[in-house]
């Protein structure tokens, strides 16, 4: 918590992402979410540390690690759709500006059914794919200027950059040692998802950056 006291002080913007880290524990069978979660800023914010404890605290196991363009667009895309199957959570580090327009990204993001192959089998319908969360530097460039398309970001801004002399190059590692703390974090964040009637609590502005 002083952690994110001192990265991100805006009390709206805490609870948006308790309540997203919360809602991968939350079956998507039964409710639907349909946000990406995108982490916005220049470098030297805390946006990697956050990330690398949300993904210790779940498991690499339970995570995958691809941009959305690797899942909208790559040639090996239902590839890495196949490996995203079964997952907790896709984190990408440090998303470019690729483009991710159209009815892919709007699909993927809402966990609707797509098409994965691993290499030499056959094709096969990928229904549990994971919420995806990002670090970006800006929001990726996109042709589709639909509601549809909008209404599935979810940025909350990091807005403070840390004095080069206050970086600790350890933190991760000393904030991992928390991890039933944060895993507590994170079931604090799911109750109130599904209080809220399985949606992310609401923030003027945030709303102003979707």
């Amino acid at each position: 918590k002083e952690f994110l006291m001192q990265v991100l002080p805006d009390s709206d913007s805490q609870r948006i992402i308790q309540e997203f880290c919360g809602a991968v524990f939350v079956s998507r069978r039964k409710y639907t979410i349909d946000k990406m979660l995108y982490l916005l800023g220049d470098g030297r914010n805390g946006k990697g540390v956050f990330l690398e404890c949300i993904q210790a605290v779940l498991g690499n196991k339970n995570c995958t690690n691809y941009s959305m363009s690797e899942l909208c667009k790559a040639q090996y895309k239902m590839s890495n759709i196949a490996q995203c199957s079964g997952k907790l959570i896709n984190i990408c580090y440090d998303m470019s500006k690729d483009d991710v327009s159209g009815g892919e990204f709007k699909s993927i993001v809402s966990g609707e059914r797509q098409t994965g192959k691993f290499m030499f089998h056959d094709t096969f319908h990928v229904t549990d794919l994971p919420l995806f969360m990002a670090a970006v530097n800006e929001i990726p460039a996109t042709t589709d200027h639909s509601f549809g398309h909008a209404r599935r970001h979810l940025i909350v801004p990091f807005e403070r950059r840390i004095p080069e002399e206050l970086v600790n190059p350890r933190l991760s590692k000393e904030l991992i040692l928390e991890t039933p703390g944060i895993l507590n974090w994170m079931f604090h964040g799911r109750s109130r998802f599904l209080a809220n009637g399985a949606k992310f609590s609401s923030s003027e502005k945030l709303d102003q950056l979707a």
